[in-house]
C-alpha cells in the first residue's frame, strides 16, 4: 500500500468509509485482488450487515485505491488476493 496521507490500508479503508458515511455495526469481511498493474479488483463481501448502496460503497472505496506494488512469486509478477476482517463494535 503506497499512499502519502494514509499510514495503512486500515486508516484509508476506515477513514473512507466514514467520508461515504457507512454505518457498519459487526463483523465485516470482504477479499480483494492486488493486480499485476497495481490497481484493485474488489470481490466480494463475504460476511456484513450492509444494505445494497453499503456493498456498492464499499466496493467503490477498495476499486478507487490505486499504485499498490504488486505482488511477486518467484521473480514473476503476479495478482495477489486478500481477505480483511473489521469487527465494529
Amino acid at each position: 500500500f503506497n499512499s502519502k496521507k494514509f499510514k495503512s490500508f486500515d486508516d484509508y479503508f476506515i477513514s473512507s468509509a466514514r467520508e461515504q458515511k457507512i454505518k457498519i455495526k459487526g463483523k465485516l469481511i470482504f477479499s480483494y485482488t492486488v493486480m499485476t498493474d497495481g490497481s484493485t479488483r474488489f470481490d466480494r463481501i463475504l460476511h456484513g450487515d450492509l444494505n445494497d448502496d453499503q456493498k456498492k460503497t464499499v466496493e467503490n472505496i477498495i476499486t478507487d485505491l490505486k499504485g499498490w506494488t504488486p505482488g511477486e512469486d518467484k521473480g514473476k509478477i503476479v495478482n495477489v488476493q486478500t481477505t480483511v476482517v473489521y469487527d465494529y463494535k
